[in-house]
């Protein structure tokens, strides 16, 4: 069973999906509309029961964004998302790479050439990239912080105005 709710925010819409294990989906709306992020939800678990519960889900919700205000703020910037019980899944490859987003420096970017080479493999940039946009919980694991080695921000899931937003956000200090 996964229950879902939505949860307005600093950074648009966002929906946060959990297990009896903890969290197991972070999405956002795109273009207004809330329901993408429950379609895209669906598709990584197409035989599982849903359940819309936005009082159940609150409290995930709120721990989501203090996880990352505080981490905006300068607070207990790296590995935050520990605090918040995770329920994920993915291969040992992508496992690696969600790994090595959480060891990027708050609020830094880096390249997805360069992840590759923190992961053991020069030659896989486009696994990682593919690994990147696998990651299941946005904002928590940090893969809007990977971008391309020229710079250009984009392909982000959510949509590129999103990335951008919380990027910016992110070089701000509250």
């Amino acid at each position: 069973v996964i229950t879902y709710g939505y949860f307005p925010t600093i950074l648009g819409n966002i929906m946060v999906a959990t297990t009896q294990n903890g969290v197991c989906y972070l999405g956002f709306a795109v273009n207004q509309d809330n329901q993408i992020s429950v379609k895209r939800m669906k598709r990584r678990w197409p035989y599982a029961n849903y359940l819309m519960d936005n009082k159940k889900t609150e409290i995930y919700a709120n721990k989501v964004m203090d996880i990352w205000l505080k981490q905006r703020a300068g607070q207990k910037g790296r590995n935050s998302a520990a605090r918040l019980k995770l329920d994920l899944y993915g291969s040992k490859f992508q496992l690696q790479v969600w790994q090595a987003l959480l060891k990027i420096p708050f609020p830094k970017t880096l390249s997805y050439s360069h992840l590759a080479a923190i992961v053991g493999n020069n030659k896989a940039t486009r696994a990682v990239a593919n690994a990147v946009g696998a990651n299941p919980v946005s904002l928590l694991i940090p893969c809007h912080r990977a971008i391309r080695s020229s710079g250009e921000i984009d392909n982000y899931g959510w949509g590129n105005p999103r990335k951008k937003l919380i990027l910016a956000l992110e070089r701000t200090i509250l």
